[in-house]
């Protein structure tokens, strides 16, 4: 039932249009009432309505919402709030807006009616006072119905708007039902009048039957005459008489009841005779006449001499005119009134020969399969007629029904069951409009035929997504007033429309789509959407809808003066205006709208600077506008940006000059930039902060992206927020400086300091020969043995190398932490990790003696990496000493091997060591005992080596923590005896496709001793480390193998057809932004062309076809492409490894990670996603999330998990309470990489609070968390393709196939856009372009 108007056009069209229903409300307190009561009468005095009256009819739409909004059915009636005064409303508006954050205005805006109406829906009601829908006029249809008497609703007061009419219908409709009184239609409201009107209609059904009873008892003594009339057919002299007989009871007949014999054959009129029937001579006239209308059509079936054939002409001549009676408009409108209870109507099961039309046909109503189910005896025929002229049967009756319905002939409302003459009149005009060879005989094919149009799914009463895109068509031509997204019932209102269509193109005019109006109907919209597939470049002539959408675009942006509803011509006009477009964006000046034309366009016309929209950069844009003398927002104004935003824009873009248009396109943007920029360069010194502006601020960003640090476009803003100051956070933590996000002077030195290294492109230096020899030494680069001594790209290529190796900033210099690093590692033996205990800052010397200079110092419980040892001095390494040698005091330093803190290494004993050597056991690397010793030795070092070494490890002998998580990492996956997951059914498929084992075409998902050992063989045969397990290297060696054999296209045939498959789809409203307009339902044919696989381009190199890939099968690439692609990816930056460790034990694949992580995090930036935000929890369903904003201040959200027992279910209540005390709580930076859990309503707290939740307290543990999510509830379920995951076609072929199980009992879709799998595509797409030899396996789907 939701729907939001879009635009402040159609939100005051509203107020327009609702006026007449408000018209009651207005008149009140008028002193002339004769005056008021004629002018609420009309719908077109708003017209006349001055100013004062316009804003006071304003008000009063609020103050009826308002009052609906506050009802409280168990107030008394003194308590509730009327609102009377101006005063009192503007009062009440105030608070509304303050409440629920909207922008404060003086009058009812289009964001507060938004928001109002949101909050009304949310309440329950389904229909309230100021909607506009086409529910509105059935509902006043039903209330005129149930209650007749009451007199509710004009006909031509059976508008789709819900006024303050319809609200006091429904209110005086719920007091007399004993419902709630308040005048909107909510469930319970709902419910009773379903109930009502299911009830109305059995009745009127239940005296139909009556009437037919009645009609019965007539037609058997019809019969009896009948009889007596065969035993005296032999007078010619008693035919004069009989037509003498005829002609005077036809006349009687026809001042007597026009009806009764204009609407049926000779049977019927048997029936009116009985009428008149009060001698016996009549009798026998009429037993007569019966007698020689049988001989005359007997003379006609022979071809007869011309004296019989005078007769036959006579027959005919009165058969004619009874054709003319039964085309009397008085009948057809008694008639009229029966045509809604003819609803279910469906050609019948049995006919072989439209069975395989029905299957691919699946739009036809199901409710049509219980009617004509008596006429089965005839459908079977093959061959021969159905009827023809002399049968009699209770079907024919039905027939004859249908046909009065598809609009052919005037048949009473309980006709005979006869088939006479006028019957096949009938039957021959509809066999001539259907297309049918017009011979009046009911053949299969015509009977089929009747049942098939009247059967048609385009009806009163039904209801269905196809119907939604016939009144779009209708609405195309200007036929009703649909709105843009109308319902998808078939209602009287539609009904009317399609008699208007049919009546203004020569069609038979029944209020029904049948097949020849419906191909009017695509023959018309087709002509009308012919520029529809207009294509680029619209040039002078071009003409289509396209056009049109093209000035409105432009005309939103302020350029040219189209209308409203502007002409689908491109013309000079347009030309010149497109021109003034390109010339004020600097694009090529050519009157020609090209793609980089439109791009650019609807770039600026879709920008999120306009009205309606919602965003944090609006709040930044206030307050730029503030600064220079621009509006008079708040200093902290909210995110929304409305008309008053608008109109400031506008001064703004006036006084510089701009297109005034109020929307902040880029050129705006970029003066606005321009403008603060030079109102802070004058007094903008360090240190440099939130909020700060300047050009300065433009080097900063600069600088420190060339060392490394953000995510900086080449031209960034001038402006320090939030991210700038992260930026400089993680710089200060990198370089070991205080971590405070502002760039003060010490800072502002380190960054110049390491942008001035003599290692850096363009230097020339000796060290710089010692520099590249280290570097040979250590595998990076092959420098020769005399290098020279320059600095160039090939040099500052293979640093990068060596600073992502080891986990650094990648930037290409050396910088003062990468020369340290590579220092140590050159030719030094590394004896562990330290923590300074000095009761005071250490001091750091150049040597080892007090002798030498002091170059440094480090606080207590610093942690250094100990180099050597000479003579009570340790040669020691931190981030921030960055001078090399740097040399401590032994005295005052505790060695960290107490405890056997990592790494393990040799000479280490302890419990822990006993437990790596088993886990090195069971990945297959060395032969230590069950019961293995607890020492390190030289052997275990060795074995060490040869396991970092396989995985690809940095190999140095010490077990680090990054070594143990990696073993857990393998443990913990789905490749391991005794795990369960769906993942483990690709693999064995791929084992079996490579010769390995003899799994069935369907293998269980279970990972036992069976399937262990079949991976051992594979591991055997390819000289991997046998251990049975799915581990990196053995999956990595599968999809290599799997690549080798090509095709890795699988196809997966379903049980079900397109059709069934769009039939399951149709009812759960897929969405659609095709149409423009934003969210919209989507039409059955779009549905159907994302459905069908066929529609795609299936090449393997296209776009398409990701859509198909196997999301559970990884792709195979190093760490270091993954790393390529992640650079300069804010929080995501050099990630690629855990990435991979996550894709590869979760069986998730790893482009698919990084591209839902680069969406969700947008590029590793949000807040949500880099540690922005600390968690701490309260109790044991409580938390509290600290958020820091944009201005600097600080926001606190508890929420907590409550447990309502009445429906038996867990619920969120957040509350924000900046004044928690969270002092004497475990606060831990929280990353949500995947945005899981961070919905719309609430992202931040319960996104942060599911990651506490998740103990996501670092990058690699959210990446290896996310994974484990989607696998589980994605993946596991068997939805391993982004089709699968937005269409889920194992369920519903589960569904429509018994003999076919899957282990769940719901359907799950990620989205309900149906472009949504193929638009997740583009980024795949793009990501897999940009590594080098991936394994692509793909999964197609093929219907029936």
């Amino acid at each position: 039932m939701k729907q939001k108007l879009k635009s402040s056009t159609i939100f005051f069209l509203v107020f327009l249009l609702l006026f007449s229903s408000f018209g009651t409300a207005f008149a009140e307190g008028s002193d002339n009432e004769d005056a008021q009561e004629e002018k609420q009468l009309t719908d077109d005095i708003i017209h006349d309505l001055t100013e004062e009256e316009f804003d006071e009819l304003r008000w009063n739409i609020f103050r009826e919402q308002l009052m609906l909004y506050e009802f409280d059915p168990e107030a008394e009636p003194s308590d509730e709030a009327i609102y009377t005064t101006e005063e009192e409303l503007a009062e009440a508006l105030h608070q509304f807006q303050a409440d629920h954050d909207l922008e404060e205005a003086s009058t009812y805006t289009e964001e507060a009616w938004e928001k109002m109406n949101e909050l009304l829906e949310e309440q329950g009601y389904l229909l309230f006072i100021g909607q506009d829908k086409e529910e509105t006029a059935e509902l006043k249809h039903l209330l005129n119905e149930l209650d007749p008497h009451e007199e509710r609703f004009q006909e031509e007061e059976l508008t789709t708007f819900y006024g303050i009419i319809t609200a006091a219908a429904v209110k005086s409709y719920q007091e007399t039902r004993e419902l709630t009184p308040h005048g909107a239609v909510d469930e319970e409201t709902y419910s009773q009048l379903s109930d009502e009107w299911a009830l109305f209609r059995e009745e009127q059904e239940a005296a139909r039957e009556d009437e037919a009873d009645h009609d019965l008892e007539g037609r058997e003594e019809e019969v009896e005459e009948d009889e007596a009339r065969e035993e005296d057919m032999d007078s010619d002299e008693e035919s004069d008489l009989d037509s003498e007989a005829r002609e005077e009871e036809a006349d009687a007949e026809e001042e007597a009841d026009l009806d009764s014999e204009a609407r049926e054959e000779e049977t019927e009129e048997d029936e009116a005779r009985e009428e008149d029937t009060d001698s016996d001579e009549e009798s026998d006239l009429n037993s007569e006449a019966r007698e020689e209308e049988l001989e005359e059509e007997e003379v006609r079936e022979e071809d007869s001499d011309n004296a019989e054939s005078d007769l036959d002409s006579e027959v005919r001549e009165e058969e004619a005119e009874e054709d003319e009676s039964d085309l009397d408009p008085e009948a057809r409108e008694e008639e009229s009134d029966e045509e809604a209870t003819e609803e279910d109507i469906e050609e019948q099961d049995s006919v072989d020969s439209s069975s395989e039309e029905n299957e691919e046909d699946e739009s036809v109503n199901e409710a049509a399969e219980e009617s004509f189910s008596s006429m089965s005896t005839f459908s079977t025929a093959d061959e021969g007629l159905v009827f023809e002229d002399g049968d009699e049967a209770p079907e024919i009756r039905e027939m004859k029904l249908e046909l009065t319905k598809l609009g052919f002939g005037s048949f009473p409302s309980d006709p005979s069951e006869r088939f006479g003459p006028v019957t096949m009149s009938v039957v021959a005009d509809f066999q001539s409009y259907f297309g049918l060879d017009a011979d009046g005989q009911v053949d299969p094919e015509t009977f089929e035929r009747i049942s098939e149009e009247a059967g048609t799914y385009f009806q009163d009463f039904q209801e269905g997504e196809g119907i939604q895109e016939f009144k779009m068509m209708l609405t195309s031509l200007n036929y009703g007033s649909f709105p843009s997204s109308p319902s998808d019932r078939f209602g009287a209102v539609t009904a009317n429309v399609v008699k208007d269509f049919q009546a203004d193109n020569g069609l038979i005019v029944n209020g029904l789509g049948d097949s020849v109006t419906m191909q009017t109907l695509h023959a018309l919209a087709e002509d009308v959407l012919e520029g529809s597939s207009l294509e680029l470049p619209y040039v002078n002539g071009d003409e289509g809808p396209a056009v049109r959408d093209l000035k409105l675009m432009l005309t939103k942006l302020g350029f040219g003066s189209f209308p409203s509803d502007p002409s689908v011509r491109y013309g000079p006009v347009t030309m010149s205006v497109v021109e003034d477009f390109q010339r004020y964006f600097g694009l090529t000046v050519n009157g020609i709208t090209d793609q980089q034309t439109l791009n650019r366009v609807e770039q600026e016309a879709g920008t999120i600077f306009q009205d309606g929209n919602a965003h944090s950069s609006i709040v930044d844009l206030k307050l730029d506008l503030t600064r220079l003398g621009y509006g008079t927002f708040p200093s902290n104004p909210s995110n929304r940006y409305g008309p008053v935003t608008s109109g400031v824009v506008k001064e703004f873009q006036s006084s510089e000059g701009l297109v005034t248009s109020g929307i902040a396109d880029s050129r705006t943007m970029d003066r606005l930039e321009q403008r603060v920029a030079e109102h802070y360069d004058a007094t903008l010194t360090l240190p440099y902060e939130d909020g700060d502006q300047g050009s300065a601020i433009v080097q900063l960003k600069k600088d420190l992206t060339t060392l490394g640090f953000g995510t900086f476009p080449s031209s960034p803003s001038v402006r320090y927020g939030p991210v700038t100051m992260r930026v400089v956070e993680d710089f200060q933590e990198y370089y070991g400086l205080p971590i405070t996000g502002i760039t003060n002077q010490t800072t502002a030195n380190r960054i110049q300091s390491e942008l001035n290294s003599r290692y850096r492109d363009g230097q020339a230096h000796s060290d710089i020969v010692t520099l590249k020899l280290n570097l040979t030494k250590l595998g990076f680069g092959s420098f020769p043995s005399s290098p020279s001594n320059r600095y160039g790209a090939v040099t500052a290529s293979v640093v990068s190398d060596f600073q992502r190796a080891n986990g650094l900033v990648v930037n290409g210099i050396g910088d003062s932490v990468t020369m340290s690093l590579l220092e140590s590692q050159v030719g030094e033996s590394f004896i562990g990790k330290a923590v300074v205990t000095a009761n005071s800052n250490l001091n750091v010397r150049r040597g080892p003696s007090t002798n030498f200079s002091v170059i440094g110092q480090l606080p207590t419980g610093s942690v250094v990496d100990v180099i050597s040892e000479e003579n009570g001095w340790y040669r020691i390494s931190h981030s921030s000493i960055t001078e090399q040698p740097a040399y401590v005091s032994g005295m005052y330093l505790r060695m960290e091997t107490d405890g056997l803190s990592y790494p393990y290494q040799n000479g280490d004993r302890g419990e822990e060591i006993v437990e790596m050597k088993q886990n090195l056991t069971k990945l297959g690397f060395g032969s230590f005992p069950s019961e293995p010793s607890e020492g390190y030795g030289s052997v275990t070092e060795r074995v060490v080596r040869e396991f970092q070494a396989y995985y690809g490890r940095t190999v140095n002998g010490r077990f680090s923590q990054s070594d143990a998580d990696f073993i857990n990492s393998i443990f913990n996956s789905h490749y391991i005896d005794g795990a369960e997951h769906e993942n483990v059914r690709e693999l064995k498929r791929n084992l079996s496709r490579l010769g390995f084992g003899s799994f069935p075409s369907n293998p269980s998902n279970r990972y036992g001793p069976v399937t262990a050992g079949v991976v051992s063989d594979f591991q055997r045969h390819h000289g991997l480390v046998v251990n049975g397990i799915g581990d990196p290297r053995t999956m990595q060696q599968i999809n290599d193998e799997m690549a080798k054999i090509g095709n890795n296209i699988e196809y997966r045939n379903y049980q079900m057809t397109v059709s069934q498959m769009l039939n399951r789809q149709m009812p759960l409203r897929p969405q659609t932004d095709l149409y423009g307009g934003g969210w919209q339902n989507a039409r059955e044919a779009d549905v159907r062309r994302y459905i069908d696989p066929s529609n795609f381009n299936l090449d393997p190199n296209s776009r398409d076809m990701f859509q198909f890939l196997v999301l559970s099968q990884t792709s195979g690439v190093p760490a270091s492409q993954l790393n390529n692609i992640l650079r300069n990816r804010g929080i995501l930056h050099n990630t690629g490894n855990a990435f991979k460790q996550a894709a590869e034990s979760q069986g998730v694949n790893d482009i698919y990670l990084i591209a839902h992580a680069l969406l969700e995090t947008g590029n590793g930036t949000s807040r949500l996603s880099d540690g922005s935000f600390e968690v701490g929890q309260i109790n044991s369903n409580m938390w509290v999330s600290v958020q820091p904003q944009a201005n600097g201040s600080v926001r606190k959200y508890t929420l907590e998990r409550r447990f309502n027992s009445a429906n038996n279910s867990w619920s969120w209540i957040s509350r924000r309470d900046d004044n928690y005390d969270t002092s004497r709580l475990d606060m831990k930076k929280t990353y949500n990489m995947f945005g899981i859990e961070a919905i719309d309503s609430d992202p931040y707290t319960r996104g942060s609070v599911r990651a506490y939740r998740e103990g996501w307290f670092t990058p690699q543990a959210s990446i290896q968390g996310g994974a484990k999510f989607i696998s589980n509830n994605y993946l596991n379920r068997g939805q391993d393709t982004l089709y699968k995951m937005r269409w889920d076609p194992d369920f519903h072929e589960a569904a429509l196939n018994s003999s076919i199980s899957i282990n769940r009992s719901s359907f799950y879709q990620y989205a309900t856009d149906i472009g949504w799998a193929y638009k997740q595509t583009r980024m795949i797409k793009e990501l897999y372009d940009q590594i080098d030899n991936p394994y692509l396996p793909f999964e197609v789907p093929v219907y029936r």
